[in-house]
C-alpha cells in the first residue's frame, strides 16, 4: 500500500514541462564517462552520472560549456551546436594524466544519489580547498568552517556535532560512507569525530534532515560523511610519485603538528599513505570577558595526597592537553574500465584526554569534586574493502559493494578528591558492516528519464565491557560494576528502494522506501547492582520513507519540497547502561525501551544570478514521537542508591514524550572577482509535550567569510557568531548542569551571545609550496559556547607550511 501511494504521488505532477537539456559524455570507444565536470563561465554546472549523463539547466542552454575530466583532455562546446550529434560529446584521453585528483562527484553512495541535481534535500559540502585554507586542528573544528554545523566541547579533545537540534546518536557519522555510529553511541555528547584526520579529508558532506530511508537508524538530524583521499592512477605506463608535508604550530594551545602523505601511481594501481601527529598543550582562554570562565583552582594528584592549589594563570586551562596520532593507507586497483577495487586501513590513537568540565566541578564548599577524570587512550581502526562495477544488465547498470570491519576502544577513569580508588571502565566494540547498492538508468525520451536505486545493509556489533578499581596506595585491583553487560550483541539489517523520475525538464520527483530490522541481547551481571532483570532480548523493525519534488521554475529560481520519516533504534547504550551521567545521578537499564520516530517536512529554495549571486533558504519542521529521554525511576523501591561512593538519584532512559523542532537555514554567496562573500545563519525553536526543548537544541548561530584572491595570495576574513540563550531555552540536561554557565543579576544561569573575528592569509610561493598565517579570536574574547564545558581559545596565532617534495 505504501509503495502504491508513493507511485501515485510521483506521477501526480507529471503534466509539468520544461526546457533543460540532457548532455551525454562518452570516450573514444563510445563508452559513457562518469564524474565529468561541466562548467559555464567558471561556474560549475554539475557532473555526469554513471551513465555519462548530465542535465543542463535551462539557464545554460545557450552557453558555451567547458567539459573536463580527470584523465581526459578538456573540451569547449557550444551547446546549441550539439543538436546534430544528439547532444553527445566525445572526450579524448590525456596521455600525460598524472597526480592525485579530487573526485568531483561520488558525493554520496548510490543509495543517496550520485548527483546533487537529483536531490531535493539540503546538502552542503566542505571542500579540500576550504580545509587547506582554514587549517582546522580537528575534524570537529573542520565542520564549523561555514557555520552550518554547531559543535559542543566538554574538553579540548572533543567535539560533538549538532545538526538541526539533534546530536550524538540522533545524527550519523560516516567515513567513506561507512557508519561510525556503533552500539555504544550515547545520547550524551560524544567526541568520536575527532578520530578522523582532517589532513586526509578531501570533502565533507553535510546532509541536513532525516535520512533513515537511505542510512537506517540514527540519521534523524542528518548525516556527516567524511570522504578521505582516494588513490589515482598515472594514466600511462610510467610510474609517478608525490610526497607532501605540512608543519603547523598554534599559540593558544602550543600546538605542534606534522603531516606527511605519499601517493604512488601506476597505470592500473594507485596507493596513498598518510601519517599525522599532533601535540596539543593546555588551552589559553581569552582575556576579555567574565571572570566566571577562568580556572582558579587546580587539583594535583600527588602520590601521597591530592593537593588543591590556586592557578597562577587563571586563563590557562590546566589539564586540557592531549596528543593524537593518525595513519591512513589505501590501495586501489582498476583492472578494466568496468571494475574498480579499493582497500583502506584507517587508524587513530588519542592519548588520555582529561574531562575538563568534570575537573572544574565544585561541591557546595567550592572544593573540586574530582581529583582525576579522564578518557583513557581511545583507539579506532577500520579495514574497508569496496568495489565498483559497471555493467549492462537488465537489473543494474552500476553496482557498489562495501565491506568494513571496525574496532573501537575507549575508557573512563575517575577518582573523587582525596579518595584512594581510581575507577577504570573500558569498552571495546567490534563492528562489521556490508552494503550492496545497485543503480539502473532508463532513458525514455529527451525530457523524461528514470533512475532506480536499490540495495541492502547488514550490521553487527559486539560490545565487551570491563571494569576495575585500582588502589593508589598498594596498586591492588578489584572488580567493580561494568558500564555495559560484557558480550552484548547488536544487529541491524535493512533493504531500500529509491526512484528518481524526471517527468519533464521543469519537474523531477524522488521517492524512497526502506525497511530496517534490529535486534539486541545479553545478560546482566547483578552481583554489584541488584537489577530487576537478569537478561534482555529485543527484536523489532521500522518502515521509513521519503517523497521529494524538485522544480526548476526559471533559469534563476529552484524550489524543492521534501517529506520524510526517520527512526532511531535503541542501542546497547540506551538499553543496558549503568553510569553516572553527572554526580548525584545514576542511570540504570530499561529493557522495555522502544524506537523513536521522526516526521519531517521542509522547503528548499535557491535563487541565483549566474556565478555572481546565490541565495539558499531552507524552512523545516520535525516532529519526534516516542522520544527517548531521561526520567526518574526506582530500584527495589528506592529512588536513590549509592553508586561509586555517591548517593545518586535513580534515572533511566524511557520513551516518554513527543517533541518538535522548527527552523530556518539561510545562506548567501556573492562573487565579485577578486572578492567573495559567504554567509550562513541558522534559526531554531523547539518544545516538547513536557514543556522543555530537545536535548541538543542550540542558540541561533552562523558565520560570514570575506575572501580576497589575487595571484599568489588569498586572504579570508571571517566571523563566527552565536545568539544568547536564556535559562528557559535550556534543554533539561543543561538545566541540571548549571555550574558551567554564567549567572545573571538574579543568579539564573544563561549563555551570553558572542562573536569572533578571525583571519587567514595564504601565500603560494609555487603551486606546491604554501605558507599560511592565521589569527583566531583577534579581539581576545573570553567566551564559552552553549553546552560546552571548556572555555574557547583566546587570541591564537597559527603558522603552517605545506610543501610537495
Amino acid at each position: 500500500m505504501t509503495f502504491r501511494i508513493l507511485l501515485l504521488l510521483l506521477i501526480g505532477l507529471s503534466h509539468l514541462h520544461g526546457s533543460a537539456q540532457n548532455l551525454i559524455v562518452v570516450d573514444s570507444s563510445n563508452t559513457p564517462i562518469a564524474y565529468i565536470s561541466v562548467y559555464s563561465s567558471n561556474q560549475i554546472v554539475g557532473y555526469t552520472d554513471s551513465t555519462g549523463t548530465i542535465l543542463i539547466p535551462e539557464e545554460y542552454r545557450n552557453d558555451t560549456l567547458i567539459i573536463k575530466g580527470i584523465k581526459y583532455l578538456p573540451r569547449t562546446v557550444y551547446l546549441p551546436g550539439l543538436s546534430n550529434s544528439d547532444f553527445r560529446v566525445t572526450l579524448a584521453l590525456n596521455p600525460i594524466y598524472c597526480g592525485i585528483a579530487i573526485d568531483p562527484v561520488n558525493i554520496l553512495p548510490l543509495r543517496v544519489q550520485r548527483l546533487k541535481q537529483d536531490l531535493a534535500m539540503r546538502i552542503e559540502y566542505i571542500t579540500i580547498d576550504q580545509i587547506s585554507q582554514i587549517q582546522p586542528q580537528t575534524a570537529a573544528d573542520l565542520l564549523t568552517i561555514d557555520g552550518d554545523v554547531y559543535v559542543q566541547k566538554s574538553q579540548m579533545g572533543g567535539g560533538s556535532p549538532m545538526i538541526r537540534g539533534f546530536a550524538t546518536n540522533r545524527i550519523l557519522l560516516t567515513v567513506d560512507h561507512v557508519r561510525m555510529n556503533n552500539a555504544i553511541f550515547r545520547s550524551g555528547n560524544v567526541h568520536n569525530v575527532i578520530s578522523i584526520d582532517p589532513f586526509t579529508v578531501q570533502r565533507a558532506d553535510v546532509i541536513f534532515g532525516p535520512a533513515s530511508q537511505f542510512y537506517g537508524s540514527d540519521a534523524i538530524g542528518g548525516v556527516l560523511n567524511f570522504n578521505t583521499l582516494r588513490p589515482r592512477f598515472s594514466g600511462t605506463d610510467s610510474f609517478n610519485f608525490d610526497l607532501n608535508g605540512t608543519l603547523r604550530v598554534s599559540s593558544a594551545n602550543t600546538e605542534r603538528t606534522w603531516h606527511v602523505d605519499a601517493a604512488s601511481k601506476w597505470k592500473k594501481v594507485g596507493m596513498i599513505n598518510s601519517v599525522s601527529f599532533s601535540h596539543f598543550g593546555n588551552l589559553n582562554m581569552g582575556k576579555n570577558g567574565p571572570d566566571f570562565y577562568t580556572n582558579p583552582k587546580i587539583v594535583y594528584p600527588l602520590e601521597d595526597r591530592d593537593t588543591v592549589v590556586d592557578n597562577q594563570n587563571p586563563n590557562l586551562q590546566i589539564f586540557s592537553n592531549y596528543r593524537q596520532f593518525n595513519t591512513l593507507h589505501k590501495i586501489r586497483y582498476r583492472p578494466s574500465e568496468d571494475w574498480d577495487f579499493d582497500y583502506a586501513f584507517h587508524m587513530s590513537y588519542l592519548s588520555d584526554i582529561p574531562r575538563f568540565d568534570r575537573l572544574r566541578q565544585l561541591d557546595s564548599d567550592s572544593t573540586p569534586v574530582y581529583a582525576e577524570w579522564y578518557y583513557g587512550p581511545q583507539t579506532w581502526r577500520m579495514h574497508h574493502l569496496s568495489t565498483e562495477h559497471k555493467m549492462d544488465k537488465v537489473f543494474a547498470d552500476f553496482m557498489e559493494i562495501s565491506l568494513a570491519r571496525q574496532f573501537y576502544r575507549e575508557s573512563r577513569n575517575t577518582r573523587l578528591l582525596y579518595a584512594d580508588e581510581l575507577k577504570m571502565r573500558t569498552e571495546e566494540v567490534q563492528a562489521h558492516s556490508l552494503n550492496v547498492d545497485f543503480q539502473k538508468f532508463k532513458h525514455q525520451n529527451e525530457s523524461q528519464n528514470l533512475k532506480i536505486f536499490y540495495g541492502l545493509e547488514l550490521i553487527h556489533n559486539r560490545v565487551n565491557s570491563r571494569a576495575q578499581q585500582e588502589n593508589r596506595n598498594d596498586f591492588s585491583l578489584t572488580p567493580i560494576s561494568t558500564r555495559y553487560p560484557d558480550g552484548s550483541d547488536w544487529f541491524s539489517g535493512g533493504v531500500y528502494f529509491n526512484l528518481v523520475k524526471e517527468f519533464s525538464k521543469l519537474y523531477k520527483a524522488e521517492g524512497t522506501i526502506r525497511y530496517s530490522h534490529f535486534a539486541l541481547s545479553d545478560e546482566f551481571d547483578t552481583s554489584f547492582i541488584p537489577l530487576p532483570v537478569s537478561s534482555f532480548s529485543i527484536s523489532t523493525g521500522a518502515l521509513t520513507g521519503s517523497i521529494s519534488h524538485l522544480f526548476n521554475l526559471s533559469k534563476r529560481f529552484k524550489l524543492a519540497a521534501v517529506t520524510s520519516t526517520a527512526f532511531r533504534a535503541p542501542n546497547i547504550d540506551d538499553v543496558s547502561k549503568v553510569f553516572d551521567s553527572q554526580p548525584g545521578i545514576v542511570i540504570i537499564p530499561n529493557t522495555a525501551l522502544g524506537a523513536e520516530y521522526a516526521y519531517n517536512a521542509e522547503i528548499n529554495l535557491e535563487y541565483r544570478v549566474k556565478s555572481i549571486f546565490k541565495f539558499r533558504g531552507t524552512f523545516f519542521g520535525t516532529i519526534l514521537n516516542n522520544a527517548i529521554g531521561l526520567s526518574t525511576t526506582q530500584l527495589q523501591g528506592q529512588d536513590s542508591i549509592v553508586y561509586d561512593g555517591v548517593l545518586s538519584e535513580v534515572q533511566q532512559l524511557s520513551n516518554m514524550n513527543s517533541a518538535w523542532i522548527a527552523g530556518t537555514q539561510l545562506s548567501l554567496k556573492v562573487n565579485f572577482d577578486p572578492f567573495e562573500l559567504r554567509s550562513s545563519y541558522t534559526v531554531m525553536q523547539s518544545n516538547s509535550s513536557l514543556g522543555i526543548p530537545l536535548a541538543h537544541i542550540t542558540p541561533n548561530f552562523g558565520a560570514t567569510h570575506i575572501v580576497f584572491k589575487q595571484n599568489r595570495f588569498t586572504v579570508d576574513l571571517f566571523s563566527q557568531y552565536n545568539q544568547s540563550f536564556s535559562f528557559d531555552q535550556f534543554a533539561q540536561s543543561e538545566k541540571q548542569n548549571p555550574q558551567i554557565y554564567l549567572k545573571d543579576e538574579n543568579g539564573i544561569p544563561y549563555a551570553p551571545s558572542w562573536f569572533t573575528l578571525n583571519a587567514r592569509f595564504n601565500y603560494y610561493f609555487t603551486e606546491t609550496r604554501v605558507l599560511l598565517v592565521g589569527v583566531d579570536n583577534i579581539l581576545n574574547k573570553r567566551y564559552r559556547p552553549y553546552g560546552s564545558g571548556i572555555t574557547a581559545p583566546g587570541f591564537n596565532v597559527i603558522i603552517s607550511v605545506r610543501t610537495q617534495f
